[in-house]
């Protein structure tokens, strides 16, 4: 069983003649961009007689960000980038190229097997976004709390966990606000009066 069945029937459910052997490497300097990548990665494979390798992103970690961050909030602006992007394009060029000069690790023609590495992609992909995205909103969520004067992650967090949401907080009552635990009185009508500066006198809380 050469390398390529050897990870095909693996990734199938199969029982192969021992189990696939992988390791990743992160390469730096002129390994980490252009030829010098996929140069890198084929020689690394060769030479550790592997039978998988994940193809690293090196060069790629800083995202392309054309604005000017100053507030969490600014995160919202940021707009995709299709695939016709250099910092994707240059990606899949180099994968294409590292399994077309790796031989045996190239998997496009068994079409089960690259539908099913596709998924895992796609799905790492999904969870990866989904998690910077919730990430972003907790920042952002803690950025508006903790701004108000007397409300510290503490108390942040116990807000957000009795009302869920900071538009809840937002439409809370004072008295509804120092039920919260961990609230008292002035830090209640810090809350409301943040929300509502209209309708309330600012008070320090203790």
């Amino acid at each position: 069983m050469n390398k390529r069945e050897r990870v095909i029937t693996a990734l199938k459910g199969g029982e192969p003649d021992r189990v696939p052997a992988g390791f990743w490497f992160h390469f730096s300097g002129e390994a980490a961009k252009g030829q010098g990548a996929i140069d890198a990665h084929v020689d690394y494979f060769k030479k550790c007689d592997l039978d998988m390798m994940k193809i690293m992103c090196d060069g790629y970690f800083d995202y392309p960000n054309p604005l000017q961050v100053e507030k969490a909030a600014d995160w919202y602006k940021l707009e995709p980038m299709g695939p016709e992007h250099p910092f994707f394009k240059e990606q899949v060029e180099r994968t294409r190229a590292i399994a077309e000069d790796g031989g045996e690790i190239a998997i496009n023609s068994n079409r089960a097997a690259f539908t099913l590495i596709s998924t895992i992609q796609d799905e790492v992909h999904r969870f990866a976004i989904g998690y910077h995205r919730q990430q972003r909103k907790k920042n952002a969520i803690s950025t508006t709390l903790t701004g108000i004067p007397g409300i510290g992650e503490t108390r942040a967090r116990a807000l957000m966990k009795h009302f869920r949401t900071v538009r809840a907080v937002s439409e809370a009552t004072v008295e509804m606000l120092e039920e919260t635990p961990g609230m008292n009185a002035p830090a209640a009508r810090a809350v409301y009066g943040y929300f509502h500066p209209e309708a309330a006198p600012e008070h320090d809380a203790e």
